[in-house]
C-alpha cells in the first residue's frame, strides 16, 4: 500500500483524535478536506468515516434519530468493502461500534424519546458546542458507551519488489522469527558463477522500493562464512532503484565456489533510518571512554 503524503496523513491522524475525543463535526470538516483531494481507493474510505462522525454529530448536537440511522447505514456501506484494517484503523472494531451504536437507536423507535427531548450537553467549558459528550451516562436514551471509537495502530510499510527477470525470486524469510529476507542468485543464460578472492557482483534479477525512513542491508549468510564464501555488508537506500547485486568472495582456504541459479547468497535486514542533520561544533561534549579507540575498554 502506498505511503500517505505527510501533509494528508498529519489530516488523517488529526481527524480520528477529533473522532474519538467526540468532536465530530471538526472530523467530518477535517477529513472532507482529504477525501476531496483523493482520487483513488482511499476515496469511499474516507468518506466511510465522514458519514459515520456526521451521523454521530445528528445524534449528540442535532438529537436526529433519523438523520444518524441514515448517516450511519450510509458510512457503514462504504466501510463493508475495506480489509479488517486498512491505513493503520482498526476498521472492523469501527464496524462493529457503528452497528451496535445503529442498533441501540434504533431500540429507541427512531425519534426522540419525550423524556430526554430537552436533554443538554454538560461538560468542560467549550466542550459542549464541539458535541462532546461532557459527563452524561446517557444522552437522549442512549448510553453514551455505544458511541464507536477508532483504534489506530501506526501501519508497517510493506517491501515493495520487482522482478527485472522472469527467473527471478522474491526475497523471502526461512521462518518466521527471521529477521532478514534470502536473496537469491539469478544467473539467467549462465547456471552457475564462479567464485575468487576478488569481489564479484552476483546479481538477483529483482530491484525493491524500501519505504522512506528505511534502509536495506545485505549482509553475511552464515552458512556460507563458514565455508570461506565471504559477502560483503552493504546499504540500500530507499531511493535506489536498480538491480540488487550481491558482493561476494572467497577467504581463508577456501579455493573454488560455483554459486549456482537460485542459490541462497545473503540476507536483506530492512532497517529504520534516523536522518539527524549535521551541525558543526568548535566543541564536543566529555565523556569518560574520550577518544579511546580500538581495545581501550579492555580485551
Amino acid at each position: 500500500m502506498a505511503q500517505l503524503a505527510p501533509s494528508v496523513r498529519a489530516a488523517f491522524l488529526k481527524g480520528l483524535e477529533e473522532f474519538n475525543t467526540g468532536l465530530f463535526f471538526e472530523c467530518h470538516e477535517t477529513l472532507e478536506e482529504i477525501w476531496r483531494a483523493e482520487k483513488g481507493h482511499r476515496r469511499e474510505f474516507y468518506k466511510g468515516i465522514i458519514q459515520i462522525a456526521a451521523g454521530l454529530h445528528h445524534l449528540t448536537r442535532r438529537r436526529n434519530f433519523r438523520g444518524t440511522i441514515h448517516l450511519l447505514e450510509r458510512g457503514l456501506a462504504r466501510l463493508e468493502t475495506y480489509p479488517p484494517r486498512f491505513l493503520g484503523v482498526d476498521v472492523e472494531g469501527l464496524r462493529a461500534g457503528a452497528r451496535r451504536l445503529r442498533d441501540e437507536v434504533l431500540a429507541q423507535g427512531g425519534a426522540i424519546p419525550p423524556a430526554t427531548a430537552d436533554l443538554r450537553l454538560r461538560g468542560s467549558p467549550g466542550q459542549g458546542g464541539s458535541g462532546t459528550m461532557g459527563g452524561e451516562e446517557r444522552f437522549l436514551g442512549v448510553d453514551r458507551s455505544f458511541l464507536p471509537k477508532i483504534v489506530y495502530e501506526e501501519p508497517v510499510p510493506a517491501l515493495r519488489v520487482k522482478r527485472l527477470r522472469s527467473g527471478a525470486r522474491l526475497p523471502q524469510r526461512a521462518t518466521p522469527g527471521s529477521s532478514g529476507l534470502d536473496l537469491y542468485a539469478c544467473l539467467e543464460g549462465s547456471q552457475s558463477l564462479s567464485l575468487g578472492r576478488d569481489p564479484t557482483l552476483v546479481p538477483t534479477g529483482v530491484a525493491i522500493e524500501i519505504p522512506p525512513g528505511y534502509e536495506g542491508q545485505v549482509r553475511p549468510r552464515s552458512g556460507l562464512s563458514a565455508q570461506g564464501v565471504g559477502v560483503t555488508f552493504g546499504t540500500i537506500d530507499s531511493d535506489y532503484r536498480g538491480e540488487v547485486l550481491v558482493t561476494m568472495h572467497l577467504f581463508g582456504s577456501r579455493e573454488s565456489y560455483a554459486v549456482q541459479d537460485g542459490d541462497r547468497i545473503a540476507q536483506l535486514v530492512i532497517a529504520p533510518v534516523v536522518a539527524l542533520p549535521v551541525e558543526e561544533a568548535e566543541e564536543l561534549s566529555p565523556t569518560e571512554r574520550g577518544a579511546g579507540g580500538h581495545g581501550s575498554t579492555g580485551p
